[in-house]
């Protein structure tokens, strides 16, 4: 998630972000992260269900992230 944050969409950006010391002092680790084949195994072994219990979390922490609800904008395009 935090390489998808910073930019890094795609597995194969995983290859040198594993030795990033930035990646690894967010994640908590001082060590090589995974690989890409062992990220996409991961990725691939989700369920749906993961998915969308994942994309509520989501939201509940982005709401969570307000002191009060925010206002609501009307956009013009």
């Amino acid at each position: 998630m935090f390489a998808l944050v910073a930019g890094n969409e795609d597995l194969n950006d995983h290859h040198e972000l594993r030795n990033d010391p930035l990646i690894q002092a967010v994640v908590g680790r001082d060590r090589l992260l995974a690989t890409p084949s062992t990220l996409c195994r991961f990725e691939n072994g989700l369920r749906r269900q993961a998915c969308i219990e994942l994309s509520r979390l989501f939201v509940e922490f982005f709401l969570e992230s307000f002191l009060a609800p925010p206002r609501d904008r009307k956009v013009s395009l």
